[in-house]
């Protein structure tokens, strides 16, 4: 008996210790992590380390490869002959400052923006995140922000990654900017009232808030906080899913399949509801002609693809607009302005699938030179990356390019329909669309002669010779005549 009542009274005080720590959220067990970088004999090297899946915190080749690893990764990259540096190898003594918003307080600003610029702002819920429903925040900035216009439109967001909060302070600091800016600025003026600006500070809400409110106990945590494992507690070693690797684009290519890796692409493409809710902006009313997600670190920019005998159909247009981006923003140490590389396109990241699915040209921002620097090293990094955004709204509304209507001849009803450009769009890519609301499609091109078709179920197809200039959008709108179901034939025109 007396053996009973003790294995009772140990086995509720395990239960009591478990329950503690699911309600504190703290994981049972922890393999340490640390920050090393990887010295590669060239840029080609790091394909000898692909098959790790290593958690990445930047890629830039000028230095070498940072990356978060346990000792038993480390050990298995030196048998595979690289020589490495450890940056950080406590993170238990690093602190984040409290210049850097948490969760609430973003919201709270969110708010305040609202309330100050009502006319300007529409404060909106776009989604919840996958295991606590805590709500992701966007601001839409407009000059007739409730209502849904007919314009170019462009996409901010941070914090795809937990441990990367400078992409929050960021996406803030664009969005004060141009509120601040407006009426004052004539650039930032014409912005605001002929374009539709979302920014979305924190996609990640639910790893962001785990983070900043254990004050990075969690070393570096990148992840969701989904229970892969569903024990009804958050494992640090087995549960989350990173989800700038759940995009349905080459999903099963990229990130892990292991559910206990930091780079684990969860169960299935946009398994994730905070993925969900950006495809959903992304596709249902809006075709944004730009998108930044803004990560940490490595201080470049990061485009789609340059795969030697298939390369994006845009390749010339994306380079182009990398560059100038790049250029614009300026090193930490005030040496150069950030620097440009092409992407793995067959992985399930934010820039692969907004241009491979929706035909919106999204770059990879990283950010800084660390993870996250000194609360005074804020406003220096958010100054630095805003004449970037700048640059690409004006871009957005001047082009060049072709935009237009395509719509119903007879009864004038706006089409979403597929509009392709011939001789340049291949199978690679999901042709683009007009958005249904208007009609409207807008497409950035290079100076030149195209056929472009227009096309949807139940009209004929139309093509259009358009010739595009060095500046501005050539207009062509299209009407589309419908097939009646008595025509044999569609009637040419």
């Amino acid at each position: 008996m007396k053996i009973i009542v003790l294995l009772t009274l140990m086995f509720a005080a395990i239960a009591i210790m478990f329950s503690g720590a699911a309600d504190q959220k703290i994981p049972p067990y922890r393999h340490p992590r640390m920050l090393v970088r990887i010295f590669l004999d060239s840029p080609d090297h790091f394909s000898v380390l692909e098959d790790m899946r290593l958690d990445l915190a930047s890629m830039n080749l000028r230095k070498g490869v940072d990356v978060i690893v346990t000792e038993d990764e480390l050990d298995e990259i030196v048998r595979r002959g690289f020589t490495y540096e450890i940056l950080i190898e406590d993170p238990s003594m690093i602190d984040i400052d409290p210049e850097y918003r948490n969760y609430e307080e973003t919201n709270e600003y969110i708010l305040s923006l609202s309330l100050n610029y009502p006319e300007l702002t529409k404060r909106e819920v776009i989604g919840v995140s996958q295991e606590f429903n805590i709500p992701i925040w966007a601001l839409k900035i407009s000059d007739n922000a409730e209502t849904e216009e007919d314009e170019p439109e462009v996409l901010f967001s941070g914090v795809h990654h937990a441990r990367e909060p400078l992409g929050n302070e960021i996406c803030l600091g664009i969005a004060r900017a141009l509120l601040e800016g407006y009426g004052v600025d004539p650039d930032i003026t014409a912005f605001v009232n002929e374009e539709e600006i979302w920014i979305i500070p924190i996609i990640n809400t639910e790893g962001f808030k785990y983070l900043m409110d254990n004050n990075l106990s969690s070393p570096w945590w990148r992840k969701n906080q989904r229970d892969n494992n569903n024990n009804g507690m958050f494992d640090e070693d087995y549960d989350g899913v990173d989800l700038n690797r759940n995009y349905d684009w080459y999903w099963s290519n990229g990130g892990s399949g292991y559910p206990s890796d930091w780079t684990y692409r969860g169960p299935s493409p946009f398994s994730e509801s905070e993925m969900q809710s950006v495809r959903d902006l992304a596709s249902l009313d809006h075709r944004f002609i730009f998108s930044i997600s803004y990560h940490s670190y490595g201080e470049e920019v990061i485009w789609s693809w340059n795969w030697p005998n298939n390369p994006p159909p845009d390749e010339d247009v994306i380079f182009e607009v990398a560059e100038a981006l790049a250029s614009r923003i300026p090193q930490r140490d005030g040496t150069g302005t950030y620097w440009t590389v092409a992407g793995d396109g067959q992985s399930g990241i934010a820039r692969n699938w907004f241009y491979g699915v929706m035909g919106t040209i999204d770059f990879t921002v990283e950010t800084c030179d660390e993870f996250i620097p000194s609360g005074t090293a804020i406003d220096s990094v958010v100054n630095a990356n805003i004449p970037g955004a700048l640059y690409l709204l004006d871009r957005a509304l001047v082009g060049p390019g072709i935009t237009g209507h395509v719509t119903d001849r007879q009864t004038g009803d706006p089409l979403e329909a597929s509009v392709v450009v011939q001789d340049r769009d291949t199978d690679l890519i999901v042709p683009r669309t007009s958005e249904p609301t208007y009609g409207r499609y807008f497409r950035l091109l290079p100076p030149g002669e195209f056929t472009v078709k227009y096309s949807t179920a139940g009209y004929v197809d139309r093509e259009e010779l358009v010739v595009v200039g060095s500046e501005d959008y050539t207009v062509v709108d299209v009407e589309l005549k419908r097939i009646f179901p008595h025509q044999a034939v569609p009637v040419e025109w």
